[in-house]
C-alpha cells in the first residue's frame, strides 16, 4: 500500500534520475563523484565544526 509521502518521494526520485543527479552539498560549493566521497566530506566538515566548538568551550567556558 502506498502512502502519499511514498508517491511524492517516488516522483521526486524519478525526476532526479531523469535530470541526472548531481552530487553537490553545501549549496553546490563542493561536488563529489560518489556518495562515498560525499559521506567522507560531511564527516570531515562536522569533525572540524566539532573541534572548533570544543576549543571555544575550553578557552572561554563562561560568558
Amino acid at each position: 500500500m502506498y502512502s502519499p509521502f511514498s508517491i511524492s518521494f517516488n516522483k521526486q526520485t524519478n525526476k532526479m534520475a531523469a535530470e541526472g543527479h548531481k552530487l553537490a552539498i553545501f549549496r553546490g560549493l563542493l561536488k563529489f563523484k560518489s556518495n562515498q566521497q560525499k559521506i567522507w566530506g560531511v564527516l570531515i566538515f562536522l569533525s572540524i565544526v566539532t573541534t572548533i566548538e570544543v576549543a571555544l568551550g575550553i578557552i572561554k567556558p563562561e560568558i
